[in-house]
Parts: structure tokens; C-alpha cells; sequence
């Protein structure tokens, strides 16, 4: 079981945001269908697992493949299997490859799900390629940008690519990384970068908000970058500098611990919070 009550309350947050904004963009693609789709609940007795559920994705045969305290737990419409990583850890987050691979990070370890000429999954464990000085730790969120694979733990960022891993670190705490504009960038508690070449370049123009924990950017209207952080609200940059927009919406920010932001297939932006729920808007009203 997970032992952090931030960790575990962070944990059920990301599912409960993931199964929102599912949903939310399920209803806004259409004016015309209304109701709820269909929902089956499944019980920890019947899918062979523990009660919390980390993450999830579905693979390319449609399968459901979900991160549970118990492990590795696959559902193909039928019938659920489960199995465990190599050092008997949880897995925490997951992102699925072009080459069918599903990469996995939880509690000291990072791998990757890879299909068996049986149509079933093994666990490829990639941990062992790290020196031994460099401890995972908690691997809450995998993502994948131009084919690099990037497994984000509290004190660093490990790349994947070609066969090899890379540490990338400012020696700080890592806030948060993610994808803008077809690059990755990091942010970390001594500021933000942007990964070049695997390695991290700063940006200096965003110093002025060290500390304030940038979790994402977006492109406005008017081609300004949007900063989302998490304690001080929303910024614009742009040549002439960083000033914060929208008091209103900032000042809910400010009070909701923003945790998780998205951008949706329908234009429209995702802000999930740890205690003010999930908040719908749009660039619009944000430029």
C-alpha cells in the first residue's frame, strides 16, 4: 500500500482528474447525444487486485492496462491478469510507446510492458542500467516526447532513448515535467529548463517566478505563452517580460493547490485542483 497520505491522496486525485476529462470531452464533442455512457464497476475480488488504482492506458488491442498497488493488472473485455514488477513494487504512472511498449515507473523501479508472442505482457526492468548510486524513488509520472522517454521522481529526471538512461538533475527538487510545443521542459525548485540535447538548458526569462512551482505552458490567442503554476496563478510571457492575468482565476488557483493541467481535443483547458475540484475554461478567457 502506499504509506504517504499526500502521496495516496495524490495518487486518487490524477484518477479521479484522468476519469473527468475523459468524460467532460466525451459530452462536449457533441450537441446533440446527452446522458451518461455505459459503466460497469468492477470490485478488487473480482479483478484480483488491492483498491487503489493508480494510472491506467489502453493498449493497441484495446486492453485496459491499470497501475494497482498490487501490480501490473490487464483486462482484455473478459477476464483480468495481474502480475508484479521484478522488485515486487507498485507501479505508479505509465505512458504507451508507437512500438507498442508501455513505459512504467513506480516505487524503485522504471521499465517497460512489452507484448509476448502469446499475446500476453513481460516486464522489462531498465533500473538495473542506472548506476547504483542513483536511487528512483516514487516515479509518479511517465511521459513520452519525440520518442525519448522521460520517468520524473522527486529529485531528477531519467531519460530513455536508443537503449540508454540518462540523469538529468539541477541538483533540486523537480516540480513537474512536461510537453510544450513538441519539447519537454522541467521545473524544479531552482527554476524552469527546457531538455536539449538530453541535457537541461535554463531559461532564464522565467527566474522571476522561482519557487512558485510552474507546472505547464500554453500557447494564448494572441501568441503569448500562459504559465500555470501552482501556488502564484497564471502569468503571460512574452518579449517584454512575465506579469500576472486574470486575478480572479488566479486567486481560485492560488487557494485550490493546482495539481494537473490539460489541454483538451475541443480547445478547451483542464486545471485540476487538490481541493477546489476541476476547473473547465478556455484560452479565451484566460488571454
Amino acid at each position: 500500500m502506499v504509506s504517504n497520505q499526500a502521496d495516496l491522496n495524490r495518487a486518487l486525485f490524477l484518477i479521479a482528474l484522468l476519469i473527468s476529462i475523459s468524460t467532460f470531452s466525451q459530452q462536449s464533442s457533441s450537441k446533440i447525444e446527452y446522458g451518461l455512457p455505459a459503466t460497469k464497476k468492477f470490485t478488487p475480488s473480482e479483478y484480483g487486485g488491492e483498491a487503489q488504482n493508480l494510472d491506467f492506458v489502453q493498449d493497441e488491442k484495446g486492453q485496459l492496462v491499470v497501475a494497482n498497488t498490487y501490480g501490473f493488472l490487464i483486462y482484455d473485455g473478459v477476464r483480468w491478469k495481474k502480475f508484479k514488477p521484478d522488485n515486487e513494487g507498485l507501479p505508479l504512472s505509465y505512458a504507451k510507446g508507437k512500438s507498442k511498449r508501455i513505459y512504467t515507473g513506480g516505487t524503485e523501479f522504471i521499465g517497460y510492458l512489452e507484448p509476448t508472442l502469446q499475446g500476453d505482457y513481460q516486464y522489462v526492468d531498465l533500473t538495473k542500467k542506472l548506476p547504483e548510486s542513483e536511487k528512483v524513488g516514487l516515479v509518479w509520472n511517465t511521459i513520452i516526447v519525440d520518442e525519448t522517454i522521460y520517468f520524473e521522481n522527486t529529485n531528477s529526471i531519467i531519460s530513455y532513448s536508443d537503449d540508454t538512461l540518462k540523469v538529468l538533475s539541477d541538483d533540486s527538487k523537480v516540480n513537474a515535467i512536461f510537453e510544450f510545443e513538441g519539447e519537454a521542459y522541467v521545473s524544479t525548485k531552482k527554476g524552469l529548463y527546457k531538455v536539449v540535447k538530453n541535457r537541461l538548458k535554463r531559461i532564464p526569462q522565467f527566474d522571476v517566478l522561482n519557487g512558485t512551482s510552474i507546472l505547464n505552458l500554453f500557447r494564448l490567442p494572441n501568441q503569448d505563452i500562459a504559465i500555470i503554476s501552482r501556488f502564484d496563478g497564471i502569468h503571460s510571457w512574452n518579449a517584454s517580460g512575465i506579469k500576472p492575468i486574470k486575478p480572479q482565476l488566479s486567486k481560485l488557483l492560488k487557494e485550490s493547490f493546482v495539481m494537473k493541467f490539460k489541454e483538451l481535443s475541443d480547445g478547451n483547458l483542464a486545471i485540476g485542483t487538490s481541493n477546489k475540484g476541476l476547473i473547465i475554461t478556455d484560452s479565451k478567457h484566460i488571454g
